[in-house]
């Protein structure tokens, strides 16, 4: 399919059955309602729609018919083929630059691209036929048939929201459990980076068995440099702090310990995070320091209990492999 006449033909099937009067031209114009590019490595094809008043889900609805009818569609879209080349291929500035602009990204604008990992591999194509109809989601790839990379031209915060629905969107439609790292970046250009970011913040959260399922690249520097040092000198490490007992203590304690550390030693948000009485949490706190003479409200005895949890889960991960 390479002429503009061809592509008109295509079009004009989605035409008999709704009213959205596609058409298509090889010039882009900024004032018209522009629904789909269409590149096939030798010319561009703008497709618009001469309906006035088109909604955002309107117009996804019109790329996925409009893709079927290019025969591009699934794990062969236009966007996931533009997003493939751009991380594949070693492209110069100016060469990502122009494929951004074929996804209507200018390469100066913010960027989030969320990676996605759903452990049964088997069913990564069925999450990505649930994801590719949200609203919500522009431009989404399948990438080296492991993850789902969806890319936001939004703000960190809306990224986040976006991606708490989406783990809430497979765990009811699919009973499936996913891993999602997000990595954002104040210029477009940085794509290759933010995809690479995004993955290893998937990664890595597996490494450390951080329970939290959705995570920024920016949260996890401390982890991201333990994965550096060499397992056997992490392995003396441990040893040598072994002598704080926290092998000793039990679940409920531990469970008490990660809350506590991760709502910032606040002792009020985190009784409330537990379900338990202010006093009751306070108890805890004097039993767990009581056992391994680390007080987790002096921030210094925090932050060594934090480091010791992370050093446990990074050997643990690495006794299972």
């Amino acid at each position: 399919m390479s002429t503009k006449i061809q592509l008109q033909e295509e079009l004009n099937i989605i035409n008999l059955s709704t009213s959205y009067d596609l058409y298509v031209d090889t010039v882009k114009n900024e004032d018209k309602n522009l629904i789909y590019n269409y590149n096939n490595n030798e010319n561009n094809y703008y497709i618009y729609s001469n309906l006035e008043n088109i909604t955002t889900n309107e117009k996804n609805i019109l790329r996925i018919l409009i893709s079927e009818k290019l025969n591009i569609y699934s794990n062969d879209t236009h966007s996931n083929k533009i997003l493939n080349n751009i991380l594949k291929n070693n492209l110069n500035t100016e060469q990502i630059a122009e494929k951004l602009n074929c996804l209507y990204i200018n390469k100066n604008d913010k960027l989030v691209i969320i990676g996605l990992k759903i452990y049964k591999r088997d069913r990564l194509n069925d999450a990505f036929e649930i994801l590719v109809n949200l609203e919500e989601i522009d431009i989404i790839s399948i990438f080296d048939d492991e993850f789902i990379l969806i890319v936001v031209n939004n703000s960190i915060e809306k990224a986040v929201e976006l991606s708490r629905l989406i783990v809430e969107l497979i765990e009811i439609e699919m009973l499936e459990n996913i891993n999602i790292g997000i990595s954002s970046s104040d210029i477009a250009i940085n794509i290759k980076n933010l995809y690479r970011e995004s993955i290893d913040t998937i990664k890595i959260t597996e490494k450390f068995s951080i329970p939290s399922n959705v995570n920024l690249y920016k949260d996890i520097f401390i982890y991201k440099v333990i994965s550096l040092i060499n397992y056997d000198d992490i392995k003396k490490l441990y040893e040598d702090i072994e002598e704080y007992k926290i092998n000793e203590l039990n679940k409920d304690d531990i469970k008490t310990a990660e809350v506590f550390l991760n709502l910032s030693l606040n002792i009020s948000e985190s009784a409330r995070k537990l379900y338990v009485h202010r006093n009751t949490l306070i108890y805890r706190l004097e039993k767990i320091k009581k056992h391994t003479g680390l007080d987790l409200r002096n921030f210094e005895h925090a932050l060594k209990f934090k480091f010791i949890l992370i050093l446990k889960s990074f050997i643990n991960y690495n006794k299972r492999k």
